[in-house]
């Protein structure tokens, strides 16, 4: 997680803002307006896709989200 908010610092403040808020959207559960898609070959791994930034999160049998990672969508596929 520490690495995920350096890395939300680093983004400009626009593009911050709306990582911030589609982040907090993902925590609360409220995925109606996000760009969200399955990771393939994973059974509980989204991403969301806020402009060139991915957020990769997890869903839990208890329906809640853990964020795994935030970055730019070439590197947020490389783990």
């Amino acid at each position: 997680m520490d690495r995920m908010k350096k890395f939300v610092r680093m983004l400009d403040a626009r593009l911050r803002r709306r990582v911030e808020q589609a982040a907090e959207q993902i925590i609360q559960g409220n995925l109606e307006r996000l760009d969200i898609k399955p990771m393939k070959g994973y059974d509980r791994l989204f991403r969301c896709r806020i402009g060139s930034v991915r957020i990769t999160f997890q869903r839990l049998d208890n329906g809640r989200n853990i964020l795994l990672d935030a970055a730019f969508c070439g590197s947020a596929y490389k783990k």
